[in-house]
């Protein structure tokens, strides 16, 4: 994954899990992308992982959903559940 530039979003959206607010952004190809409606994002915080809506709102991504992605796009599936692990277990380590 390459760096690229961090957003600050115009947002209060939450992660549906933990709460924390999601008011930055950073495209994982390193292209300084602004995120849109159907994007895929992983929270910093604990790993869950979510789709933009409009205004920069935030959902967890469902079962099927997260299927879809694998069966259309398997690299980005894998890296998204890489990046998932990794803050799953961040979050782990610090709350638990």
């Amino acid at each position: 994954m390459e760096s690229g530039k961090t957003h600050k979003l115009d947002t209060d959206a939450t992660c549906p899990k933990c709460g924390m607010i999601a008011d930055g952004s950073m495209a994982s190809d390193g292209s300084g992308a602004m995120p849109e409606a159907g994007d895929i994002t992983v929270c910093s915080t604990c790993g869950t992982i979510m789709e933009y809506g409009e205004g920069y709102s935030l959902t967890a991504l469902t079962e099927d959903k997260l299927k879809e992605l694998k069966e259309e796009d398997e690299e980005s599936f894998l890296e998204v559940m890489q990046i998932s692990g990794i803050f799953k277990e961040m979050y782990q380590t610090k709350w638990n």
